[in-house]
């Protein structure tokens, strides 16, 4: 056999392995492709009958938190998204669970608590640790919460320091409160105080730097009254259940991370209703420790 023989015998022999290859190779496209429309058409038919609805980014609002515990305040922003209601439902159904108009269910915890919202009948809500929402059926509104700097406002002209009562303002929600120390009353926010800015700026001289805020600071003069009025519901409310009736009196003093003074002693006096609800207003007389103050807040009972 010559060697041209040889030579064709050898190309004529590799031509169907070639040919194999290209066969086998286009098979696999062939079956990849089916397999993708195979997979692609029962999301599709999902799809088509309304399966999973994608939760839609709604608008933002700030809420801004007084100051507790010796705390400054903080202004927070609100990120709200929906999930089968719509924006605007759902932006009113966090702004009112915010704005305190919820009223309370539950236990004494976030875990074991929930809100329901007037005028949204069904919706249960609930908050977490930076988040939150409400519920209703396979309806949501939800939100998340990222700390902001506090907004700068136009320079406003500032109060003279002899103004007798600049601070006369409501503090806190009804998410915000203490229990007694025998855990059977909570004394839950909102609650009213007054007091004047020269009050104020006596005892904010007095409090120690909060905790990341540098030695020797202290806190703003606006951000006392509500960490005041906390002060005095919560300590009056402990005292009340060891008087007699809906009168007496109670020390206050600065509560809180950062050391503060003694506020001084407060004479409350106040009404029980039917319900076992106690209205309280405690009133605190100028003297050495501070200006004049006065304190109203409601006492409920844990179970009731």
């Amino acid at each position: 056999m010559t060697r041209r023989h040889r030579l064709s015998l050898r190309r004529t022999a590799a031509t169907p392995r070639r040919t194999s290859l290209s066969i086998l190779r286009l098979w696999a496209t062939l079956a990849l492709a089916a397999g993708a429309a195979t997979i692609a058409l029962p999301a599709t038919a999902v799809a088509a009958r309304g399966g999973a609805r994608p939760t839609r980014r709604c608008g933002s609002f700030r809420h801004h938190v007084p100051a507790r515990y010796g705390l400054a305040g903080v202004w927070y922003r609100i990120d709200v998204t929906a999930d089968g209601v719509g924006c605007p439902t759902a932006e009113r159904l966090i702004r009112d669970l915010w704005s305190g108009k919820g009223v309370h269910h539950g236990g004494t915890t976030d875990a074991g608590s929930w809100w329901t919202i007037p005028g949204f009948r069904g919706w249960r809500c609930g908050q977490g640790a930076g988040a939150g929402g409400c519920t209703r059926r396979r309806s949501r509104a939800s939100y998340e919460v990222t700390i902001i700097q506090r907004p700068r406002h136009p320079a406003r002209a500032r109060r003279p320091a002899t103004s007798p009562s600049p601070y006369d303002r409501s503090c806190g929600t009804s998410r915000d409160g203490a229990l007694t120390t025998n855990l059977q009353w909570k004394v839950i926010g909102p609650w009213h105080i007054a007091m004047s800015f020269s009050t104020a700026r006596s005892i904010a001289l007095r409090v120690g730097p909060s905790e990341f805020a540098p030695p020797g600071s202290h806190p703003a003069p606006r951000d006392v009254p509500c960490t005041v009025a906390q002060a005095v519901a919560s300590s009056a409310a402990d005292a009340w259940t060891r008087w007699r009736g809906d009168a007496g009196w109670v020390g206050v003093t600065w509560v809180g991370y950062a050391r503060g003074p003694y506020i001084g002693r407060f004479h409350c006096t106040g009404a029980t209703s039917a319900g076992r609800v106690t209205h309280e207003s405690c009133n605190h007389v100028a003297d050495r420790n501070a200006g004049a103050i006065t304190v109203r807040f409601v006492i409920r009972p844990v179970r009731g």
